[in-house]
């Protein structure tokens, strides 16, 4: 951190007009298991300095880690020179002083940081990594089982020439299983599961690799689907590949570039009245969660879409001095869509509650492919799942495809629930929207 604020220092010295440094230092280490043996492990440290450098209207970013501070020295006055040939661009700047965070220069004030982190031992982790990896199963043939452990500690430090300065520190453990099972056809299916928290108190990746091989189970035998229009659900662990269009249309860089299907959205009823998207930034002990942007910019709990309306859109200070848009910040933190359910009260609403207030439809379990355009909206998917009838999975479906287009698919909303998974940090439920077309 002194480093950090000597290349302020010595930058301003030495012929630049602003600075912003950020400082990375992360810690990985993860324990890869085969077959229910350690299979590889590895442990990684890392940390650099990344500088945004300003000088007389020229504008660059260089990083390094070499951390020595004559070679850091050397680096800033060569950074300083290169600048100075690029074309000037008067749109680069750093945030106004009253748009960034204070108060978050500890890095644990949301309390992402378990300071137990490295009272763990690797037996302990290798222990634990080969108990999860491990899963009985008899009705079919388990061909393979590829499962990973995984901690993580990353610590950022941030502080421009203005004076602002933060730092963000959080750990992280996590376990993920990939398996293979073969049917009496001989035809093979896989199914993947994962979990995370940033607490060692709160880890528990025992049924990891048993709910994969379930997943992959439940794939056995799928059967063709109809083309039509149908009501479809999307269950949670994959339901954020259909709000990240939504997010990147809000982008202020997109909007400017008219590379956005919500060019003229904002204050306007776009969506479905039911819809609605927070950004729940700050929630202490959240994956997710922080206090500032990348620019240092102050990120806040508020309304993203309410009732529909489009309240903000993500514009850093670029594009803010190059379009004049309100200034924001760069992204949402932790995007969360609110739990509702067409003609109930109901607040807690689970994958069963929706597909029961469906009847019947296809439920999608995962996206094979595809794209959206971000211009359009028009979307092709490819997708796996099921069909449901009279609330209830009957048979899964072979390879099948939803298209549509992005306004008209969230317009047709029926249900949220609250069955968000706490490890993810896009905090997205289960969804059903109806009149969807699939295509065998």
């Amino acid at each position: 951190m002194e480093l950090c604020r000597h290349c302020i220092k010595y930058a301003l010295g030495a012929g630049a007009s602003a600075l912003r440094v950020s400082l990375s230092k992360s810690i990985q280490n993860s324990i890869a298991v085969l077959d229910g043996e350690v299979d590889k492990i590895s442990f990684n440290q890392d940390r650099s300095i990344f500088l945004h450098l300003y000088a007389g209207g020229h504008f660059g970013t260089f990083s390094t880690n070499r951390l020595g501070q004559k070679e850091l020295e050397e680096f800033i006055s060569s950074a300083i020179e290169t600048v100075s040939v690029l074309a000037e661009d008067p749109c680069q700047r750093l945030p106004e002083p009253g748009m960034k965070a204070t108060d978050c220069s500890k890095g644990d004030e949301l309390g992402l940081m378990d300071e137990g982190y490295f009272n763990v031992g690797q037996e302990e982790k290798i222990a634990i990594a080969l108990k999860a990896g491990r899963s009985e199963w008899n009705k079919y043939r388990l061909e393979s089982v590829e499962s990973e452990y995984s901690d993580s500690i990353d610590d950022n430090y941030l502080i421009d020439s203005d004076g602002f300065e933060g730092r963000h520190t959080e750990s992280n453990f996590g376990y993920c299983s990939e398996v293979t099972i073969m049917d009496g056809e001989g035809c093979r299916y896989s199914g993947y599961q994962w979990m995370s928290t940033p607490f060692w108190k709160d880890f528990d990746p025992g049924d990891v690799t048993a709910q994969a091989i379930e997943m992959a189970a439940a794939q056995v035998d799928p059967q063709e689907v109809e083309s039509g229009k149908y009501k479809v659900v999307v269950q949670a662990k994959a339901a954020s590949r259909l709000v990240g269009p939504i997010i990147h249309a809000l982008d202020g860089n997109s909007v400017q570039q008219k590379f956005s299907f919500l060019c003229d959205a904002l204050g306007k009823q776009v969506f479905s009245p039911k819809l609605n998207i927070y950004d729940k930034a700050t929630e202490r002990g959240r994956m997710g969660s922080r206090l500032f942007d990348t620019e240092g910019v102050a990120v806040t709990d508020g309304p993203i879409i309410e009732e529909g309306v489009v309240k903000k859109f993500f514009v850093n200070t670029y594009c803010h001095a190059k379009t004049g848009m309100e200034a924001t910040v760069e992204g949402p933190s932790r995007p969360t869509v609110l739990p509702f359910i067409c003609n109930s009260d109901k607040k807690e609403i689970n994958l069963d509650d929706i597909l029961a207030h469906c009847g019947s439809g296809i439920l999608i379990s995962g996206f094979n492919g595809g794209n959206c355009n971000h211009a359009s909206g028009n979307f092709s998917f490819g997708i796996e799942g099921f069909v449901f009838e009279n609330g209830k999975i009957a048979y899964p479906i072979d390879e099948a495809l939803m298209t549509g287009n992005m306004m008209e698919l969230w317009n047709n909303l029926l249900a949220a629930g609250s069955d968000a998974r706490s490890c993810a940090r896009w905090q997205i439920p289960s969804l059903a929207f109806g009149n969807v077309d699939i295509s065998a």
